[in-house]
């Protein structure tokens, strides 16, 4: 059965719609060619607070969020590299602004092939459907939360695997649009997936540091 949106997002879309010409995304095409980018921001913005009112939460966003919202949206829009890293302390919406960013590029449902996961989910994907594994890590735009939290290595039948790093390796080669979340800074990603891996995401990401002590901590706005 297919989600149903909230309707004050559908009038959202419906009161931004544009006559004017306006820039196609470069990691998207026509659907949301009528939207210029200050409208795509005001949709990503819907779609954060959405999720969160789901969750349980209060829809509050503070300037944090909507810097971070703002430099999503430049990347969706202007920047030639094919992916996106948002990394830093938990607990500062990451998350969250994986799952608005999923909903902005399958709104209506089914508009871009883009496939969402956690890290840990892929390495069982691997060890368990290699086929289903190959055919994520090959789709158009893939997202990957919680870079990090799976384990780098997955030895099966004595043999030494990195299901993360290859994925990241293969979609550099591909120059595929990749989306990721971690809570480990630069060295620790280094470390992690290797000098090369990381000197790739340098140079074919976009990349937004989230700096700061939680929400779940502070309970100020996001």
């Amino acid at each position: 059965m297919k989600e149903k949106m909230p309707l004050s997002i559908n009038q959202l879309i419906a009161n931004l719609r544009s006559n004017s010409e306006a820039r196609i995304p470069s990691k998207l095409n026509k659907r949301l060619s009528s939207f210029k980018m200050e409208d795509l921001a005001l949709l990503l913005q819907a779609f954060f607070e959405d999720v969160i009112l789901q969750s349980g939460g209060k829809a509050v966003i503070g300037e944090f969020t909507l810097r971070k919202i703002k430099a999503v949206v430049v990347w969706l829009c202007n920047s030639p590299r094919p992916g996106l890293l948002l990394y830093g302390n938990c607990g500062l919406g990451k998350t969250v602004m994986l799952h608005a960013l999923h909903r902005l590029l399958t709104y209506p449902v089914g508009a871009f092939d883009v496939l969402m996961y956690s890290a840990e989910r892929l390495v069982e994907l691997f060890r368990d459907n290699r086929d289903l594994f190959y055919e994520v890590r090959s789709c158009r735009i893939l997202i990957v939360d919680d870079v990090g939290c799976e384990p780098v290595r997955c030895v099966i039948y004595g043999t030494d695997y990195a299901p993360i790093r290859d994925i990241l390796s293969w979609r550099y080669e591909h120059r595929l649009v990749t989306v990721l979340s971690t809570n480990l800074d630069d060295k620790k990603i280094s470390s992690a997936y290797g000098e090369r891996v990381w000197d790739r995401i340098c140079e074919s990401y976009d990349r937004i540091v989230y700096e700061g002590e939680s929400f779940r901590k502070t309970g100020r706005p996001e």
